[in-house]
Order: C-alpha cells, then structure tokens, then sequence
C-alpha cells in the first residue's frame, strides 16, 4: 500500500517554483470557498480540467480518484436536499427534496471538484519533503510542516499496521454485522491501533533525541525563483481576481434583479 510516490513529468506546469505553486493552490482555494454563482463555479472547475491536460497528466490513477471524490458528492446531493428547506423539488413517501438542498449540494460539489483536481495537479510532482519546505518558506508555522512530514513519513507504517490487525481478526473468523460483538471488536481494533501509534511514536521520538534532533530540518534543496515562476503566479493572480470580481458583481446583479422581479 502507497499512498505517496512521484510521479515523473517535464511539463512546464509542473517544472515551476514550488512555493508558487503552494501560494496559487491555496489563493484559488479561497477564491472558490466565497464564490457563489454557478456559471463562474463552473468556469473554475474547467480551468483546474485545463490544468490535467497541460500537465499531462490524465491517466487512469487520476480519473479513479476523481470517481471516489464524486462518490461521496452523489450520497450527498442525495442526503443534503432531505435537511434543507425550500420549494418541494420531489416527494417521494414520507421523504421530500428541496430545490435549495440540490442548489447548495451541487455548489459544493463544484467547488471540492475545482480545489481538489487543482491541488492534486498542482502538487502531482512535488516530492512530500520538498513540499514541507515550501509550506515553510511561504510562512506556515515550523511545528505545521513538522506535522505534515512526519503524517507523510508514517501514514503507511500505521496504513500497515491496520493491515495486519485486520488479517489477524479475519483469521480468527470475524466477519463485520449490525451487532454488539462486531463493534465492540471494531473498538478494539481503533484502541489498538492508537496504543500502537502511541507507543511508535514514543520510540520515534526517542530516536530522533539521540540523533541530535532540536526542533529543525536541514535540507540542501534551495528554491530560486525564475521569471517564468512570477509570470505564472501573475496570470494566476489576475484569472482569480477577475473570477472572484465576476462572481461578486454578476452574482449579486443577478441576485438582485431576481428578488425585484419576484417581488414585483
């Protein structure tokens, strides 16, 4: 089981300065988190498609992780209508959707789509260590990125770890059903498993002390911004900007003259 590995690519997308691309991921991000409007929403997303296919990087790994992000995203345009109010879009027995519960799962399933195939585009190439630094040199705390590494570093020692508790409890003849023994054996795994996390990083950590270890990483990797570097985080700059203006001046000309037909 991996979850991280790199990925080789010469494109100019993913050949750039990897504190621009961190800055570009997290200002796009926060960009699309206050947009409201769905035909800005759904400009954004086909600019983070654009990105796919300038990187070179449609392939089958990346289409199965866009499945499973949209699997969770169809459970709740199912989910979200049920609890929201609004104008009756479908009854169905005891059961009743609303226009408004669609309307906002549908906005959210635009703006996780745009920000998660972006990011992964964005990152495709950076290597965990080499993005942990470049967290750091856009002023992310030390202790974030120290986080962050270590979670990249051990993920598939615990991702093992759950492996083989699961493999022992199959060898002993446990199957999961809707009873009191599969959850509390289900219990047992999840305490085991933070005993076990525990305990490791406990032994990390005295490791770590006897190595001389003070709070810093030393790396030898250097970052150098080249032009191409600040002409891609301008244009970035200026798609965003006019995004997010679009979506503040149409939307609420939209919104507004909708309210005053309805009234009228």
């Amino acid at each position: 089981m991996v979850f991280f590995s790199a990925i080789e690519n010469n494109s100019f997308l993913l050949s750039l300065d990897p504190r621009f691309r961190v800055l570009v991921i997290l200002l796009f991000a926060g960009a699309i988190v206050s947009m409201n409007s769905f035909s800005f929403l759904a400009v954004a997303l086909l600019i983070s498609i654009s990105t796919i296919f300038a990187s070179d990087l449609l392939n089958k790994k990346i289409l199965k992780r866009l499945t499973e992000i949209n699997t969770i995203f169809i459970f709740l345009l199912i989910a979200m209508p049920l609890s929201v109010p609004g104008n009756t879009l479908l009854n169905l027995g005891p059961l009743s959707w609303s226009d408004q519960g669609v309307f906002m799962a549908l906005k959210i399933g635009l703006k996780s789509n745009a920000i998660m195939i972006l990011s992964g585009v964005m990152v495709a190439t950076i290597e965990p260590t080499t993005l942990g630094l470049a967290l750091t040199k856009i002023g992310v705390p030390l202790k974030f990125a120290h986080i962050f590494l270590f979670m990249v570093r051990y993920i598939e020692t615990v991702a093992l770890e759950y492996r083989r508790l699961r493999n022992a409890m199959k060898l002993r003849g446990f199957k999961a059903q809707a009873d009191m023994h599969s959850l509390r054996s289900i219990g047992y795994l999840v305490g085991m498993m933070l005993v076990r996390t525990m305990d490791r990083a406990d032994r990390i950590s005295d490791a770590m002390k006897c190595r001389g270890f003070h709070g810093k990483f030393y790396v030898l990797e250097k970052f150098k911004a080249r032009q191409s570097d600040w002409i891609f985080f301008a244009l970035a700059i200026i798609i965003i900007a006019g995004l997010v203006s679009a979506d503040s001046y149409i939307g609420e000309k939209f919104f507004t003259t909708t309210k005053v037909k309805e009234f009228v």
